[in-house]
């Protein structure tokens, strides 16, 4: 589960391009990514190296995660001091000062409108 997880150490400007990828519980297409405000379709490149390295760390029959649709859910602005939980939109957003220097935090209406997702947070090399 990435809610409460800190961000890697990166350089300044870096979390900027941080993404959430989002599998759905249930076997669909990468369509259904559009049925829910907050989330949306990667770009084909980042699917495709989500995919790849999602089916080798996975033990056992590592290919049927392919019929799940993986979606980026949506970064939402906050002000400094300010946390997106209670959003009225779903998404999540950088909360720092944690136990860590910034940490990741979902709105309530992620678990409200996507029960049973799994959550993976990926930013770029820094």
């Amino acid at each position: 589960m990435v809610n409460g997880q800190c961000l890697p150490a990166l350089d300044a400007g870096t979390y900027d391009a941080c993404e959430v990828f989002a599998t759905l519980p249930s076997p669909g297409p990468q369509s259904d990514c559009t049925k829910i405000s907050g989330l949306s379709i990667p770009d084909s490149s980042a699917l495709y190296a989500f995919q790849h390295e999602e089916v080798e760390s996975a033990p056992g029959d590592a290919g049927a995660l392919l019929n799940f649709p993986v979606c980026v859910l949506q970064r939402l602005p906050v002000s400094v001091g300010e946390t997106c939980v209670t959003s009225p939109a779903v998404g999540w957003c950088e909360l720092p000062g944690l136990a860590c220097s910034s940490a990741v935090v979902f709105s309530n209406e992620v678990r409200a409108q996507i029960k049973g997702a799994s959550y993976v947070l990926r930013c770029p090399p820094g």
